[in-house]
């Protein structure tokens, strides 16, 4: 979803709702999120956050790691068997999300600090004036399984950015996806305020009339 404005919000959220019907969940349903240890499990945890859902958990590791414990898994499709008694239906937290000019709004705000989660060279090329470069693969262990890193480790790391908790965090990538990694990583490690600009580099890069900077510094 790379467009903020609020009449594609309203279909985007329209559309989710429905998927996540169709999966029998409901807002009293306890989901657990895993990746093949992308990470981006907390993409979808973070759909769920913004929808409102409170029971919302991302298996840590992944697939990887389960399968590293030697639980079993299984072979098919997956879904459910069973028909949606009722549908979905969020109760949305808009501080989730940083719509566009909410962004252009915060761009001399020192109480602000926007986090690039894309790669050092798509940093480079461009990015939104001030934004600091924290790529997303950092904020878990080198090695596989992908383990969150520690808290104090990733505190610091932060913290080494200009990303402080007293500051209201706004991440991006290039389509929402990476950086829902950043949301959730700043989140688990008490970070209160932060909204997820998930149109992220493909809404910003298409207006050209918004401020662009390039280079490795913000």
């Amino acid at each position: 979803m790379t467009d903020t404005t609020d009449d594609s919000l309203a279909a985007w959220r329209g559309d989710v709702e429905r998927t996540i019907s169709e999966l029998n969940i409901t807002l009293a349903t306890t989901v657990v999120a895993y990746d093949e240890g992308t990470l981006f499990a907390a993409r979808l945890w973070w759909v769920l956050h913004y929808l409102g859902h409170d029971d919302v958990r991302v298996l840590n590791g992944g697939l990887p790691a389960w399968q590293a414990a030697g639980n079993e898994v299984e072979i098919g499709s997956g879904g459910t068997e069973f028909p949606a008694t009722e549908p979905y239906v969020g109760d949305p937290r808009p501080d989730v999300i940083a719509q566009v000019d909410e962004v252009v709004a915060s761009l001399d705000d020192p109480d602000v600090a926007i986090v690039d989660a894309r790669t050092a060279d798509e940093y480079a090329e461009g990015h939104v004036p001030g934004a600091v470069n924290v790529n997303f693969p950092l904020n878990a262990l080198p090695e596989a399984p992908k383990f969150w890193k520690p808290a104090g480790e990733l505190r610091a790391m932060y913290e080494e950015a200009g990303v402080t908790p007293d500051k209201h965090v706004i991440p991006y990538c290039s389509t929402g996806v990476r950086s829902a990694v950043t949301y959730f990583t700043l989140r688990l490690i008490g970070h209160e305020r932060v909204s997820l600009f998930t149109g992220s580099w493909a809404e910003w890069s298409l207006d050209p009339d918004l401020p662009v900077t390039t280079g490795d510094e913000p």
